[in-house]
């Protein structure tokens, strides 16, 4: 952790400041980083961080649960409630490596420094804003309610997807310049990156459910694609791997 912090601050990315307004948890239930807020929102920002990732390197819970019973009842679960259990122990025993957990958390600790709140704020008042013209003005042209009702919202169906595909570019553009800028951080982080893809990825194919394709990219809506599938990304670190031999 500290050698991620003096790489923040080496490259002048975020200060120590900047830092200390970031404080990390660590959730029993998330499989994966994620971070909430940002760092130019009021409340500040946190980063969540996976219990696989503090038990690197120690005893499995699985061999844990056994001695002290806690894996007695198994035969009492229900089927969905048996599935739940077993993608939540393939969630807490990833492979994790040093190098993959330096990655993840650098990962969240640029993406916190975003004006991601404030985008998507000024993307919904312009939503609000578009949808009441539209409303004033069909209210003065039509006469018949179902008319008016229709035209209504048609057009804010139309701005809706027009503002949702700017979040989306802004979200992929975003996306792709974070694996940028932590590639050009080195070897240690281009490694990272390869490694830990492949451990989500092949968790995601052995997890088999719904929410994944085939390759084990998570599946996007037509008008939600928002980030780069994670095959593309492990192609990315790969290319940037063989740039530097």
């Amino acid at each position: 952790m500290r050698k991620l912090f003096k790489d923040l601050m080496r490259t002048k990315r975020l200060t120590e400041a900047d830092l200390q307004k970031i404080d990390m948890i660590i959730s029993r239930e998330a499989s994966e980083p994620f971070h909430k807020g940002n760092l130019h929102a009021l409340n500040g920002a946190f980063i969540g961080l996976p219990m696989s990732f503090s038990e690197v390197n120690k005893d499995s819970d699985i061999n844990s649960n056994q001695r002290t019973g806690a894996n007695n009842d198994v035969h009492n679960f229900t089927g969905n409630q048996y599935i739940k259990s077993g993608r939540k122990a393939l969630q807490r025993h990833i492979p994790w490596t040093n190098s993959a957990i330096r990655y993840a958390i650098m990962r969240e600790c640029l993406l916190v420094d975003s004006h991601d709140l404030q985008i998507r704020t000024t993307l919904q008042g312009v939503f609000l804003c578009l949808c009441s013209m539209v409303v004033q003005w069909n209210m003065t042209r039509f006469r018949q309610i179902f008319v008016f009702v229709v035209y209504s919202v048609v057009w804010s169906a139309v701005f809706g997807t027009a503002l949702l595909q700017q979040w989306n570019y802004y979200k992929i553009q975003q996306d792709r310049s974070v694996e940028e800028e932590i590639a050009s951080l080195g070897r240690d982080y281009i490694t990272g990156g390869l490694e830990y893809y492949n451990c989500v990825v092949q968790r995601n194919i052995m997890s088999n459910a719904g929410q994944y394709d085939k390759n084990g990219n998570p599946r996007q809506r037509f008008f939600r694609r928002y980030f780069i599938p994670l095959t593309n990304k492990i192609e990315f670190f790969e290319n940037k791997l063989r740039d530097l031999k």
